[in-house]
């Protein structure tokens, strides 16, 4: 068995038995004891945490948690572990954050200049809540490739009821409240839309040379930069204790929240007109906890929202009992 055969298989058994001798090993790998020695002195240069003890019943023992033999990962498999890494990692309640951040400062470490670049797009071009919605677009992966990469793509979509067919730039993705959505440059109209993923009909990466126009600085999470002053709205809501709470906790609303006493806050900022509807659900959310006091837009869409949903609990409560 070639060395480095068998330096993994000694790895893999040694994590297994966590107790042994040099016997033991030599009979099983069929070598002298000499050569076990000087496989388990490499092992231990390489970081295996091995106890010796002497004595008639002395061997050795591996000290800590067992030691993976070297696994070979393609570039883009490590920043896919990376990316997770420091996402998961982010949350105190993720039991496993220290580890997390271990495991993400040995992967940084072997990760090349292009890797590590290329690991911060991602960073920005992607924001999601915790936990992910399972109801994934079957479009994602295509606009945010597009994003990563700054390219154009046609796209047919839904749009205030219509169906529209457009030349778009995805400058990223955003999953909250179990939808995904894109905010995207038109360069048509000059106009920066959010589109809900759910909508797309069709949509593929344009081959066509394209003027692309330079976002891949520019995080997902402050695409409505983009957006002309006069398609915003402002955006002013009051929030007692329980709804100050929930908006310093969320991914979006918290840089915006300021606390107005012990137990209120308010969250003011500019919007665009185009993201009222996302604006609207996160709000929403927050029920009685959260008072709109602008836009009027926004009102309206929570109260008709709110008709909505007494309408249906009426029909329930009208229909016949069996």
């Amino acid at each position: 068995m070639a060395k480095a055969k068998r330096l993994e298989q000694l790895l893999l058994f040694i994590n297994q038995k966590k107790q042994f001798t040099l016997k033991e090993l030599a009979d099983e790998f069929k070598v002298s004891a000499r050569t076990i020695q000087r496989d388990l002195l490499h092992l231990m240069d390489r970081g295996l945490p091995i106890l010796s003890e002497y004595g008639p019943h002395g061997g050795y023992t591996l000290m800590r948690e067992k030691i993976l033999p070297p696994i070979g990962f393609s570039e883009s498999e490590a920043l896919s572990f990376l990316f997770a890494l420091q996402w998961l990692g982010e949350s105190d309640s993720f039991p496993y954050a220290k580890d997390a951040h271990s495991a993400r400062e040995k992967l940084m470490n072997y990760l090349s200049d292009d890797g590590i670049k290329q690991l911060s797009n991602i960073e920005k071009k992607w924001q999601g809540n915790r936990p992910l919605s399972d109801q994934v677009p079957v479009h994602l992966p295509l606009f945010f490739q597009a994003a990563m990469e700054q390219r154009i793509i046609n796209v047919e979509y839904e749009w205030l009821g219509d169906l529209r067919i457009s030349i778009l730039q995805p400058i990223g993705v955003i999953e909250n409240g179990h939808n995904w959505y894109s905010p995207c440059y038109n360069p048509a109209e000059k106009t920066v839309q959010l589109l809900n993923l759910k909508n797309i009909k069709t949509a593929v990466i344009e081959n066509e040379c394209h003027h692309v126009n330079e976002y891949s600085a520019l995080p997902v999470s402050q695409w409505n930069v983009l957006v002309s002053p006069e398609k915003n709205l402002n955006l002013h809501v009051t929030l007692n204790n329980n709804g100050t709470n929930k908006a310093l906790n969320h991914p979006v609303l918290c840089r915006n929240t300021k606390l107005s006493s012990k137990r209120s806050g308010q969250i003011q900022t500019i919007i665009p007109r185009e993201a009222l509807p996302l604006y609207a659900e996160w709000i929403w959310a927050f029920g009685a906890d959260a008072y709109v006091v602008s836009p009027s837009e926004l009102v309206d869409y929570l109260r008709a929202k709110t008709d909505e949903m007494a309408q249906i609990y009426e029909t329930i409560t009208a229909a016949p009992k069996v």
